[in-house]
């Protein structure tokens, strides 16, 4: 898991993003640069695991969910995937 953050003293600071796409590293995900760069924070989820199912994945997505409702000055997480990460 990997992230990123702006200062969570601007509005946009209270809203964290979760990227997330199976068997593909999002760290250089250009949403996740962009939304960032914009004021948001953003929490990148990868998984290798086998992907048997949509649902698979979702331990990593809720543990990141449950991270990000835990931090400092957070009112919203919202949930970005395209392709295979759009499938949560």
């Amino acid at each position: 898991m990997a992230c990123w953050s702006s200062r969570s003293s601007q509005p946009k600071g209270r809203v964290v993003a979760i990227n997330t796409h199976p068997r593909t590293a999002t760290t250089s995900s250009i949403s996740s640069a962009t939304s960032c760069s914009r004021g948001y924070r953003v929490i990148e989820v990868n998984d290798y695991g086998p992907e048997t199912s949509p649902e698979s994945v979702l331990p990593g997505v809720a543990a990141a969910v449950r991270y990000a409702r835990g931090l400092p000055g957070v009112q919203h997480v919202i949930l970005v995937g395209h392709s295979g990460g759009a499938r949560c």
